[in-house]
């Protein structure tokens, strides 16, 4: 199967779009296949079997155009070729109380799930399709059909169960497609909004939200938790002396140190240039260790700072508990900042506590 879907073309790389486009094409192929051994049972069939065959053959030169990358061209067929088929089906072959224009209703969903309205031959494309299905539609009251098929009864009765279920499912998977796709998206725009699209840790804007929420729980239960504010030394004259890439790099590596080096249920962000902010969450005795071990994990690493160069360096921070002295979590933020200042003040490769303690 995976050589087969080589073959036309099909890859979990390409857009998402146009696998929709594959999956459709492919479902409407399996659909004319199981139509064709119905209508064979049916007297005076052949120039519908015939229709069919072509429809078909239509249906598969969409997988040549993808194959070949012409995914516009492909995604018209697939369109056009349904409208086309549906609408010989209502007003050549068959009379209306066997509901198969309810398949006019399947085209414009599927073409909102394979067009990317964000391209503008699509979003033309996408228009002109549901306009000549709407007329389709509107015709379909008006023009009687030849009605050349006689059914009977029970073959009647089979091709509306066929096409109310068909439609059905189609509507239902169409209607997935679509759900999954702004699932997906939501996933992403939430993850583009929260996250540091250079370190991939947690942005100033969770730090608050985090840090507001511990806050209120410190608040009501008593529920402890510590704020350090970091800041690299001398950061500056790492991307005078090496370039911004090997800046990024440092702290790129910077971020890995403190992430191996802090608990899973701690929070690291990028609190904003070379500044980042850790949440110590649930407090013990052990938190001045833990400080400790991520100032000596730093200060003994050596950063690459490109074409094989190696560089030390230390970081200044400033750490705040939550207390009853602090009237909210932006209180707390400014007061950490103050320490961070003073430390800097002081000589920098220094944390101080608001407790008046200092770690060097």
């Amino acid at each position: 199967m995976k050589r087969l879907l080589h073959r036309i073309g099909y890859s979990h790389r390409l857009e998402e779009k146009n696998r929709y486009a594959y999956m459709i094409a492919a479902i409407g192929c399996v659909q004319l296949i199981l139509f064709l051994f119905f209508y064979a049972a049916l007297e005076n069939s052949e120039g519908l079997l015939v229709q069919t065959l072509v429809m078909l053959a239509l249906y598969l030169s969409a997988f040549v155009f993808f194959k070949f990358k012409c995914f516009l061209c492909g995604k018209i067929v697939i369109n056009m070729v349904m409208s086309l088929q549906v609408m010989l089906l209502v007003w050549v072959w068959f009379p209306r109380d066997v509901f198969f224009s309810m398949y006019f209703f399947i085209v414009p969903p599927i073409s909102f799930i394979v067009f990317d309205v964000n391209k503008p031959a699509e979003k033309r494309s996408l228009i002109g399709v549901n306009v000549a299905v709407t007329a389709m539609i509107i015709l379909t009251g008006i023009v009687e059909p030849m009605n050349l098929i006689e059914l009977s009864p029970v073959y009647a009765s089979t091709l509306r169960l066929m096409s109310i279920t068909m439609t059905f499912l189609v509507e239902v998977m169409v209607f997935f497609l679509y759900a999954s796709s702004l699932a997906k998206t939501h996933k992403e725009l939430r993850f583009l909004a929260n996250t540091d699209v250079l370190t991939n840790v947690a942005n100033r804007r969770v730090l608050f939200d985090q840090g507001a929420y511990l806050y209120d729980l410190c608040c009501k239960y008593d529920s402890p938790f510590t704020l350090m504010i970091i800041d690299i030394d001398y950061f500056k004259s790492i991307n005078d002396n090496f370039g911004h890439p090997a800046g990024d790099k440092v702290l790129q590596e910077m971020t890995q140190l403190i992430s191996e080096n802090i608990r899973i249920e701690d929070l690291l962000c990028r609190y904003g240039g070379e500044e980042f902010a850790i949440l110590f969450k649930n407090v013990d005795e052990n938190q001045k260790a833990y400080i400790r071990t991520i100032k000596d994990k730093i200060t003994e690493h050596w950063f690459d700072g490109g074409n094989e160069q190696k560089v030390k360096i230390t970081f200044s921070a400033g750490v705040v508990s939550c207390r009853g002295a602090y009237a909210g979590f932006d209180d707390m933020v400014l007061r950490a900042d103050q320490l961070l200042y003073e430390a800097k003040e002081a000589g920098r490769d220094r944390i101080i506590l608001d407790s008046g303690e200092v770690l060097l």
